[in-house]
């Protein structure tokens, strides 16, 4: 789209593991716990999903791409590691199939350096891992950016593992972008899921963030909310109202801001629809399992939004193993700014 249209996207990549087990161990158990998250990591076969993310996102070249969980996992002994880059997978991917994007902004939350420190002096092992979120934005003449910009949140959820506070640290980054004669600022934000409180505090920090760009420069926000459109449930009939991630609170703080949801602006009729986030978490589920919205491209109401769609939900989008590329799906939205 051109002179001043712009394709986003966002995407969470999936740690390949849920970190559940690790953050309920005990002393005893931590190198066991660490193991099966390992496992469970080397089991989603990182290479294969990030080959099939990039396939997705050829096929309709976004220009800026907003990613979370873009992992950096470490495993093995101080001395020789196994590692999976999400982030270098994906690009590698890209830049294999003849097409450049580069990473505009990055922001990083959750390590578990402290663990695995923990770990490795008792047993020589480690599983390390790095959680980021990044801003990608496709190699395009027409396509220019500037410094980018990034900060955790200030509040965040601290977990007790083995007797030790643990904090799980999340963030923002964002960058201006140029299409033209039109620049806006692209943020990048991934909220809290397990504790409502945490998620809603950040959402008002991001609130503040978006109050602080110029009034002139147009906003977009791509962001994994954890958090359904207000008024909407899970689809699956045997979650209970109120399981998983919650409905309303941080869609309200956010639209608040006069930002306008993507999705639901060309789908008027199906607010709750567009599901982005359910697979099973090991990926193997043959049918999708999608059930909730609860990642958006929020927009300017100055931009005009033609289209909004939702890809990675179809069978014939796995892995050839059978894997989906992540648990949540993509969304893509085309604007012209």
């Amino acid at each position: 789209m051109r002179p001043t249209g712009l394709t986003v996207a966002t995407y969470n990549l999936y740690l390949g593991a849920d970190l559940a087990p690790l953050f309920s161990a005990s002393g005893d158990d931590l190198a066991a716990r660490a193991a099966m998250v390992w496992s469970a990591v080397e089991a989603s076969r990182p290479v294969e999903r990030m080959e099939a993310a990039a396939r997705l996102l050829l096929r309709h070249l976004p220009d800026v791409v907003g990613v979370q969980e873009a992992a950096l996992w470490r495993a093995g002994t101080i001395e020789s590691a196994r590692v999976h880059d999400l982030l270098t997978l994906l690009l590698e991917s890209l830049e294999a199939h003849g097409v450049t994007y580069r990473v505009a902004a990055e922001a990083h939350g959750f390590s578990s350096v402290a663990l695995s420190s923990a770990l490795a002096s008792t047993t020589g092992q480690l599983v390390e891992l790095h959680d980021r979120s990044a801003i990608l934005v496709r190699d395009d003449p027409a396509i220019r950016y500037g410094e980018p910009a990034a900060s955790p949140f200030q509040q965040s959820l601290t977990v007790h593992v083995t007797g030790h506070p643990v904090e799980v640290l999340r963030g923002w980054c964002a960058v201006d972008v140029r299409v033209g004669a039109a620049e806006l600022r692209v943020v990048n934000a991934h909220l809290e899921s397990y504790a409502a409180g945490v998620r809603q505090a950040q959402a008002s920090e991001l609130a503040q963030v978006l109050a602080q760009i110029p009034e002139g420069r147009r906003t977009v926000v791509l962001c994994d909310l954890n958090c359904r459109p207000v008024g909407c449930r899970s689809a699956r009939r045997d979650v209970a109202p109120g399981a998983r991630e919650v409905d309303g609170d941080a869609f309200e703080i956010l639209l608040g801001t006069g930002l306008v949801d993507a999705w639901a602006a060309v789908h008027p009729d199906q607010p709750c629809g567009g599901f982005t986030s359910g697979q099973e978490a090991d990926l193997r589920n043959p049918a999708s399992t999608l059930d909730q919205r609860i990642d958006v491209v929020l927009v300017d109401p100055r931009c005009c939004v033609g289209q909004a769609l939702v890809i990675g939900d179809s069978p014939d989008e796995r892995t050839p193993s059978g894997l989906w590329p992540s648990d949540h799906a993509c969304v893509v939205v085309e604007l012209e700014v």
